[in-house]
């Protein structure tokens, strides 16, 4: 007990620490949830158009008002170039003079076009296309019955629905909030334990703990208990505050699923700040050890800009990182739609790169210690 309640009470003289790295956890969470709208919902976008009229006739006019009801529509505009320079617009439609005629008679003329590299430029040209294909497909004579078949096809609309059971749009808060408590996590264990076991490993007291009664090796055991206890506090408030920021999704078996994933984990957290604790004797190098370790990891495996958007050379070196596996884990975990062993498998590795390396971590922590015991 007297190794608890010293553990006890040096965690809570460095508790300023922990206390920034939770408010740093909060902050960032509520910027990125509020700042972020994306959802799985459909969102009908309009495409920002200029169609140049160069044919002025009952089917050119029903072009435009096509476009009018899928699109965004200029006309009169004076400088088309600029439009499209600046972005202001996507596409532009030049319908050529003698437009209807070319059609009735069936041997219709091509309709030129301009646009930039853009999503609303390919919805447009999505849009003029599909015209284009009725136009050619009825092949009527009759300028009225053309436009009476083509409004009954365009108006046959596929109403867009996204289905799913999953919150996806509470899930991604979750996770956002757990690759976020990578650093957090990672930052507050190597600290607190390089703190604390480097007290304990100085050389008078290490000295002394050796000469006393209590057995080197249940003085390590004690550490480590005393060490996991900390962790489990901490990780257990984390989770607490999981639930208030996001929500009751983390009830759910994705939810679960990633809770239990980052008490894995936190057991990794712990073992490196053991292994970083019995390497550093250095307390002037703390700061300069928690932000290489903690802050680059994290920048490098998506705790701070999600995977999908890191350079392909990052990824590469964030693979050789185990926090990636636990960024990768959480991302998998949010868009499995039902969980079960199956849908679970490729998960599997990532857990089992954690486990092994906690282990390992834990073990070479063990050799150094004993080994520096005999120096001593």
């Amino acid at each position: 007990m007297t190794v608890f309640k010293t553990f006890l009470k040096l965690v809570n003289k460095n508790k300023g620490q922990l206390i920034l790295y939770t408010v740093l956890l909060i902050t960032f969470t509520c910027i990125t949830i509020s700042s972020d709208n994306a959802n799985m919902n459909y969102v009908d976008v309009k495409p920002d158009v200029i169609i140049v009229d160069n044919d002025n006739t009952k089917l050119s006019r029903h072009l435009k008002k096509y476009f009018k009801d899928n699109a965004n529509v200029k006309e009169n505009v004076d400088n088309v170039e600029d439009e499209l320079f600046y972005r202001f617009s996507s596409y532009v439609i030049y319908i050529p003079e003698g437009f209807e005629g070319s059609v009735i008679n069936g041997n219709m003329k091509e309709i030129e076009y301009k646009s930039v590299d853009d999503y609303g430029s390919s919805l447009a040209s999505i849009l003029l296309n599909k015209y284009l294909s009725l136009l050619d497909i009825y092949n009527e004579r009759d300028v009225d019955d053309l436009i009476l078949k083509m409004d009954s096809s365009l108006k046959s609309n596929t109403k867009v629905e996204v289905s799913s059971s999953l919150d996806t749009d509470k899930l991604s808060k979750a996770e956002f909030y757990y690759s976020f408590m990578n650093y957090s996590l990672l930052a507050g264990c190597i600290y607190t334990l390089v703190v604390i076991i480097s007290i304990f490993r100085e050389k008078n007291i290490l000295k002394r703990n050796i000469i006393s009664s209590m057995n080197y090796n249940k003085l390590n055991k004690q550490l480590l208990l005393s060490s996991l206890l900390f962790g489990v506090i901490i990780w257990l408030i984390y989770v607490l505050l999981s639930f208030i920021i996001v929500g009751r999704v983390m009830l759910t078996a994705n939810g679960l699923c990633i809770i239990a994933l980052s008490f894995i984990f936190l057991l990794y957290c712990l073992a490196i700040g053991f292994l970083v604790a019995n390497l550093i004797s250095n307390k002037n190098a703390i700061s300069g050890i928690i932000n290489v370790i903690s802050l680059g990891t994290s920048f490098l495996c998506g705790s701070f800009v999600r995977l999908e958007f890191l350079p392909a050379n990052v990824l590469k070196i964030s693979k050789f990182i185990p926090n990636y596996y636990y960024i990768d884990a959480i991302d998998k975990l949010v868009g499995i739609e039902k969980i079960s062993l199956v849908t679970l498998k490729p998960i599997l590795l990532n857990v089992v790169v954690l486990v092994i390396t906690t282990i390992v971590f834990i073990l070479v922590a063990g050799i150094i210690s004993s080994k520096k015991r005999k120096i001593a």
